[in-house]
């Protein structure tokens, strides 16, 4: 092994050099990090949300608070062990409730249907003029006919 002095006639004795070898497979990449999430809460290891993330190794995670939350990720390079974090608040929405109407017999002219929802939070619902479609059994074991109906705003 050559050595050569870069600043000119100095003279000097190598005590000691060390080589560092950083291998890859050629069309590979291998990554030294390591990603660890929190809070675990409300993490997932799929889009559906149906695995939970429990805190190990994982660049990608999905989230689906219950509340608005932050959610921060540490990024550790094994090898170096430099640090780093970052946030980003999740802001937390709803599901849309689910509205049931209770089992009704009516007749014309009889009063309105009220639907009870099954979510706690409230809802608004707003019918504009135009056409409402209607599906309104003829009898008993006879199959319902489409029916449309005007509706207007006031």
């Amino acid at each position: 092994m050559a050595m050569y002095d870069g600043g000119g006639g100095d003279l000097g004795t190598l005590t000691n050099w060390t080589i560092t070898v950083d291998y890859t497979v050629p069309g590979t990449t291998t990554s030294t990090l390591s990603y660890v999430w929190s809070p675990v809460t409300g993490l997932y290891n799929d889009a559906q949300a149906t695995i939970p993330y429990t805190g190990t190794n994982t660049p990608v995670v999905y989230a689906a608070p219950t509340a608005l939350t932050t959610y921060t990720v540490t990024a550790t390079d094994i090898v170096t062990g430099c640090v780093s974090t970052a946030s980003v608040l999740v802001n937390y929405t709803p599901p849309a409730p689910t509205v049931t109407p209770n089992p009704v017999t009516m007749c014309l002219g009889d009063p309105a249907v009220k639907l009870k929802s099954s979510s706690s939070s409230s809802a608004t619902g707003t019918f504009c003029s135009g056409t409402v479609n209607v599906t309104i059994p003829d009898g008993p074991g006879i199959p319902p006919v489409p029916t449309t109906y005007p509706a207007t705003t006031s």
